[in-house]
């Protein structure tokens, strides 16, 4: 869920240390990383009539929870 903060403190219904956590990771100072198609990692698991990249996992980043990337689903695939 996204939450925009805008500089009037009076948008806020509780008091600033109740609620929701105001601490951002690392991507708040130093932005977003866009992966380009050719930089997509192809060295991942696909199956049959499937073919995924990665951008985003464990190898890549060290994420453990959470993957992105490409996914490309041939006609005629059974992805059942």
């Amino acid at each position: 869920m996204s939450h925009h903060h805008p500089s009037d403190p009076k948008h806020h219904a509780h008091a600033p240390s109740e609620g929701h956590d105001h601490s951002h990771g690392p991507w708040k100072h130093d932005g977003v990383r866009v992966v380009p198609g050719n930089q997509l990692d192809g060295n991942v698991p696909s199956t049959p009539g499937m073919d995924r990249k990665a951008a985003i996992n464990f190898a890549r980043v060290g994420a453990e929870k959470l993957w992105a990337g490409t996914v490309t689903i041939h006609a005629n695939a059974k992805t059942g």
